[in-house]
């Protein structure tokens, strides 16, 4: 690593200085010393967008320096484009989402319209940013990175890829040069200290008896199709493979309707929901944002809270109503966001005082973009996270992956939901049990 004499402490543009934490300022010299390109894995809120605003400022001092930013949603386009119009003081050209304004010297642009664009461009000094590049891991954005170019640098919490790909990544971008967890990011005060709850919700006697019937078809099952089509790889990605190559064997689409079955008993188990309303009750004169897999239970939430005046973020919204529902949570003191997948990325939310994960995402990039929502520097001295999960089901795996990705055990707090009591209340856990649990082929109902 270089010398701290040789770290870039600040950046200035149009009279006016930026000041860079150490990390980013280290972490600026080693991608310089890796001829300029490589991935910076830095957990969510610490500033990642920062060091590509010092780097692009720096590229642009060259006459003939060009940038590209690609970023995967318009959301994104919009939050970089606006960051970038300020520090530099002049309009960045946007493309995506209807807009296509092309700047001869710096571009934000969604990267479904950046496939059409850039292979066309010819360029001699170019810097390419990716934001969150995880969800550019796939042979068909190779062509972006073919762009002449001669710096590339990639951004993103978790830059692994959760399913195949991790080695396309790296051969577009490079490898991981610099990595700056929460621990890290909590010692240097960068982002808010927190508290995760991890609560317990045990199923009712009929959601038991259902989960059970679609378990053990999922077993017998995965039993039979192992025995025809091999055990390597997904089974599920196998068996959808199958179905979409017509194939006539039944059981394939059996595994993967009980596979369903099986997520949509537990993501959508009554005492989730009243377990939500609890903390609601509990929380109503904060800033909360509430979290779920399901647009379609989301829906249902926003009319069961319809007298918090709930404001709504999901896919299914247009870019004017997400934009609206933003605007709105960020300039009351207190109030309610439920969001569905669409936040996971990127999209910065200021001081929100509680996030509550209504279900369960084994998921690792999901829990951390989303848990890191909450963290940035300037919101709630401390704020806290629930993490709702069934005990002894498939939906443990939402926290053990996270537990086992290096998410520190001593910000968890475990906790349990009491149906009879209508409390929620501290329980002690085997961390070190839980975490090698591998299997759930036998189930067992949690003890009220």
């Amino acid at each position: 690593m270089p010398s701290l004499g040789e770290f870039m402490t600040q950046f200035t543009n149009n009279g006016k200085s930026y000041p860079l934490y150490q990390w980013q300022s280290e972490a600026i010299a080693v991608w310089k010393a890796n001829n300029n390109q490589g991935i910076i894995q830095a957990t969510t809120g610490s500033g990642k967008s920062r060091v590509a605003h010092a780097l692009i400022v720096e590229h642009l001092q060259h006459p003939d320096g060009v940038v590209t930013v690609i970023v995967p949603q318009v959301s994104l386009l919009t939050q970089w484009a606006d960051a970038l119009d300020e520090i530099l003081g002049f309009e960045v050209g946007r493309c995506g989402g209807g807009k296509k304004s092309i700047s001869d010297r710096i571009n934000v642009m969604v990267i479904n319209t950046a496939l059409k664009i850039m292979p066309l461009q010819t360029y001699t000094n170019h810097l390419i940013v990716a934001d969150e590049c995880h969800r550019m891991a796939a042979p068909t954005f190779q062509k972006l990175f073919d762009t002449p170019h001669q710096a590339c640098l990639g951004l993103s919490a978790t830059p692994e890829r959760e399913d195949t790909g991790l080695e396309v990544l790296t051969r577009l971008i490079g490898d991981v040069i610099y990595e700056y967890d929460y621990e890290q990011a909590l010692e240097a005060g960068v982002i808010s200290d927190f508290e995760v709850c991890a609560v317990q919700i045990p199923l009712t006697t009929s959601e038991q008896q259902e989960h059970e019937k679609a378990h053990r078809s999922i077993i017998n099952l995965t039993k039979s199709l192992s025995s025809k089509y091999g055990n390597r790889g997904n089974l599920v990605i196998t068996c959808q493979k199958l179905l979409a190559s017509g194939t006539g064997d039944k059981e394939v689409g059996a595994f993967l309707v009980a596979i369903q079955k099986r997520k949509a008993i537990l993501n959508s188990a009554e005492n989730r929901f009243r377990a939500l309303d609890l903390l609601l009750h509990q929380h109503r004169t904060g800033k909360i944002m509430v979290f779920h897999e399901s647009i379609d239970d989301l829906s249902r939430l926003e009319k069961r809270f319809s007298h918090f005046n709930p404001q709504t973020y999901h896919s299914k919204k247009t870019v004017k109503q997400r934009r609206i529902a933003l605007e709105n949570f960020t300039t009351h003191s207190k109030g309610l966001l439920l969001s569905c997948k669409a936040l996971v990325e990127g999209v910065d939310i200021p001081d929100a005082d509680v996030g509550i994960m209504v279900s369960g995402t084994r998921s690792v990039r999901s829990r951390i973009q989303t848990i890191g929502r909450l963290l940035r520097k300037g919101g709630a001295t401390q704020p806290v996270i629930y993490l709702f999960y069934i005990p002894d089901t498939s939906d443990v795996k939402s926290l053990t992956n996270l537990i086992n990705k290096g998410f520190p055990q001593n910000k968890i707090r475990f906790m349990r939901y009491f149906p009879d009591k209508q409390s929620i209340g501290d329980i002690q856990v085997d961390v070190k049990k839980l975490l090698k649990t591998h299997s759930f082929r036998k189930y067992s109902p949690p003890q009220t």
